[in-house]
């Protein structure tokens, strides 16, 4: 057999074509599932195949988070029955719950400090007391859930290098009651979903343990189904060896260990990235107790958004940084942010759409679906070695995640601090010097406009909306030098898109350093519609006539003329001692206000805001 041979510079042609066909390949794939349905995606066929896939995409590169560089963090959802109101957790998204330290169903109280549950007998207030406490030692406890329509109270927590009950393999059925309890492991973060029967509230019990390894990044209850998203690392590091390999995801359910195989996981051919995780979606029916899950190889997802048909989950993707020697470190096109749809109805979980878009994205507030498109904020930047520039973008894309329209290089210098869109606007707050409130018109997806913008002192890091014209504004008050000089809460009229203005505004400077949870967390916002009012817990540093922290719960009325500071009350007696920032929150039942702390409970008149009774400090 003969066999035609080349001249060697003509192999060498070769070969530099074949690596530029590579690289050209590897720089400009984008990821495209326009045309797939989540069954077509591809399985590993075996272990071997899984960590070829994994090596292959790291590129010599250790992942993100070996390097510490990965990324982190108006009505609720309803069970009411009481012919009286009380109040709901303060979400985004109108209908759709989301996890918080404290919920009532009307009658009970939950209240979480740390890993200690206290459910308080809350209505009527002669009868406050606590009933009973779940102490989860070891647990972090992030956030609760509450079902008075199942009678369920739903925990989310972690705890890291504890130790629990061995593994057990076999039938979760067969497994006593002591098994319901997390796992054994040493040294590595592990998330659990404990669900209790709070029928009888001074006795919960506990139903079911969904345990996994990694981190839980948000989760949401629509329609007495909830849904987590937990994220779990491809890597285990060996500190003894000093090596790296690459582990497969773990669950347990009621201590027994359920077997993820890599025939379970889905995963992106064209996916290339240097921060591959397991993204494991859960869909857990309150009803009936019966739970799917579906396993995902994509990236440490940690900002997540749900509107009423869809899930959509956000990866920030941070490029390795250029050696010293380039003029530029880090551009805004180095930053991107790849965005996964996933439609969601019960416990069917489908993966419809993968985008990106230019920049950062590190709240929820910054993705909003409207009528089948995703509208998207983002923030991004250019690193030289004299300045930083920042830069706010707008994307909007369609319900393939391909992007339509866009708004880029918006409020030079300036960082992004809050987003909020409604309708077909968007609502920006950027800041540097002064805070520059843009209106972005959404009308036509494919040619977004600035349409208003108003310039004030300070900025505000959440927008809350309390109209189709009205927004009020959290933030910071800043002198001429943008030092902070106090907190405030402004009034926004937005019934003229083109020339927004401040209405009104509340300045809260009584010491030199004054904050608030509600800066940065809206569900330590309570919303009273009826009453037209908001209240939020601030603290404040008080030197007179020692030094001391100072606790307040405010209560602010808004009208559509302005803001009226109805009541400050005041938690910081000397009888009651130390109030933890964080962990004081408020919630109405019928006309009686709670103030729930670390520190006890006080119950106030809603009418005349006169102290009906208080609960001594618990705990």
């Amino acid at each position: 057999m003969n066999v035609k041979r080349y001249p060697p510079a003509v192999y060498l042609v070769i070969m530099a074509m074949t690596f530029l066909l590579i690289i050209s390949l590897v720089n400009n794939f984008s990821l495209d599932t326009s045309n797939k349905e989540e069954d077509s995606l591809p399985r590993f066929r075996s272990y071997y195949e899984l960590v070829n896939f994994v090596n292959s995409r790291h590129d010599n590169y250790l992942p993100e988070y070996l390097l510490g560089l990965r990324t982190a963090i108006p009505e609720a959802a309803s069970d009411q029955m009481n012919s009286y109101g009380y109040s709901q957790t303060n979400v985004q998204v109108k209908g759709i719950d989301e996890s918080d330290i404290i919920k009532t169903d009307g009658e009970y109280i939950y209240f979480v400090n740390r890993s200690l549950i206290s459910i308080i007998k809350a209505y009527p207030p002669e009868s406050l007391e606590i009933t009973s406490e779940i102490n989860l030692n070891g647990y972090y406890i992030e956030g609760l859930y509450v079902s008075k329509v199942y009678n369920l109270l739903i925990v989310i927590g972690n705890r890291y290098g504890y130790i629990g009950i061995p593994i057990v393999r076999g039938d979760s059925q067969s497994s006593p009651a002591s098994k319901l309890m997390a796992p054994e492991t040493l040294g590595a973060p592990l998330s659990s979903i404990l669900i209790y029967d709070v029928s009888d509230p001074s006795d919960p019990k506990k139903l079911l343990n969904i345990s996994l390894f990694g981190s839980i990044y948000q989760s949401r209850l629509y329609k007495s189904v909830l849904y987590i998203n937990n994220v779990q690392s491809v890597h285990n590091y060996d500190y003894k060896s000093n090596s790296i390999e690459v582990r497969l995801p773990e669950i347990w359910i009621n201590g027994v260990k359920e077997e993820i195989y890599p025939s379970n996981i889905k995963y992106i051919p064209g996916l290339y990235d240097n921060s591959l995780a397991y993204n494991i979606i859960i869909a857990l029916d309150l009803s009936t107790l019966d739970f799917s899950y579906e396993v995902f190889l994509l990236g440490y997802t940690g900002v997540l958004y749900m509107s009423y048909d869809n899930i959509y989950i956000a990866q920030t993707i941070y490029p390795p940084m250029i050696l010293p020697g380039d003029e530029t470190i880090k551009t805004s096109n180095d930053v991107t942010t790849r965005i996964y749809k996933f439609s969601v109805d019960g416990l069917d979980i489908k993966l419809q759409a993968i985008g990106d878009v230019k920049g950062s994205i590190s709240s929820q507030f910054q993705l909003d679906e409207y009528m089948g498109l995703l509208r998207v904020s983002t923030h991004s930047w250019i690193i030289t070695r004299d300045s930083i520039l920042r830069y706010t973008n707008i994307f909007i894309l369609d319900d393939k995640l391909n992007v339509i329209g866009s708004i880029e290089g918006l409020a030079e210098s300036e960082m992004l601090y809050a987003t909020r869109f409604m309708g077909n606007y968007a609502y920006l707050v950027t800041f540097r010097l002064v805070d520059p409130l843009f209106i972005i018109n959404l009308e036509d997806p494919t040619n977004p406009y600035v349409e208003g913008e108003l310039k004030i002192p300070g900025f505000s890091t959440y927008l809350h909306p309390v109209s189709d014209t009205l927004l009020v504004g959290i933030g910071y008050e800043t002198d001429n030098t943008t030092r902070i000089v106090g907190l405030k809460v402004s009034l926004f009229d937005v019934s003229d898109p083109s020339k927004p203005k401040e209405v009104d505004n509340i300045v809260f400077n009584i010491s030199n350093w004054v904050w608030s949870e509600a800066l940065y967390n809206h569900k330590a916002i309570l919303v009273m519609s009826s009453r037209n009012m908001i209240g939020f817990s601030l603290i404040f540093y008080d030197y007179t006539p020692y030094p001391k922290n100072i606790v307040q719960y405010v209560l602010i009325e808004v009208t559509t003329d302005g803001l009226n500071l109805i009541r400050s009350l005041d938690l910081s007696p000397d009888s009651l001692g130390y109030y933890e920032p964080g962990l004081v929150r408020g919630v109405y039942i019928d006309t009686y206000l709670y103030i729930v702390s670390n520190n006890g409970v006080m119950v106030y008149n809603l009418e005349d805001f006169s102290l009906v009774t208080m609960l001594i400090p618990y705990g």
